[in-house]
């Protein structure tokens, strides 16, 4: 849910009690969850990705894959792990490395894995990249960057800039997910 953050107090006994203003209503939720403990996760709010920059993103991967005389989803996936997308480190034992890699990739053809060595006897760092369908604005911004200006540098023709920068204004635009 997205939020604007209004107000924070310190209270007292290193607490704090903080005001948000919510573009959804509340009241159902609010009602079973009044004096309940729960979890809660706050961070910077960057609108979804617009299907039209994901289908775009698909045409120069697959212009690029042409041209490079590689499979599409090889290429997908070097791009997935060369943009800086999400990626999160684990450390996990040697024994339990494939169902740890079997259990990110599964179901997920964007996804890839590369394999570390640890300084930790008997355990390997796994880095796991997320495929595309996972990126937030800024991060779909540089996945389709990247892909353009390497199609530029093949002489792969893209669209003019202005309707690019169109497709990542609907980023900014506030669309849900």
């Amino acid at each position: 849910m997205k939020a604007t953050i209004v107000d924070y107090l310190f209270v007292r006994n290193g607490k704090g009690r903080l005001t948000l203003d919510l573009d959804e209503d509340f009241r159902k939720q609010y009602d079973n969850l009044k004096g309940s403990e729960v979890e809660v996760s706050i961070k910077k709010y960057f609108p979804a990705r617009s299907r039209d920059a994901n289908a775009y993103a698909w045409v120069l991967i697959t212009k690029i894959a042409e041209k490079m005389n590689e499979p599409k989803i090889e290429t997908y996936r070097r791009y997935i792990r060369d943009c800086g997308g999400k990626t999160t480190v684990s450390c996990v034992k040697t024994a339990d490395m494939e169902t740890e890699i079997q259990t990110f990739l599964d179901g997920h053809i964007g996804r890839v894995v590369d394999v570390g060595e640890s300084k930790i006897p008997e355990c390997v760092v796994i880095f796991k990249h997320y495929g595309s369908s996972s990126f937030d604005s800024q991060e779909m911004n540089r996945f389709i960057a990247s892909l353009s200006e390497d199609c530029r540098l093949l002489g792969i023709e893209v669209k003019p800039q202005e309707e690019i920068n169109s497709l990542l204004k609907e980023w900014n635009n506030g669309r849900k997910a």
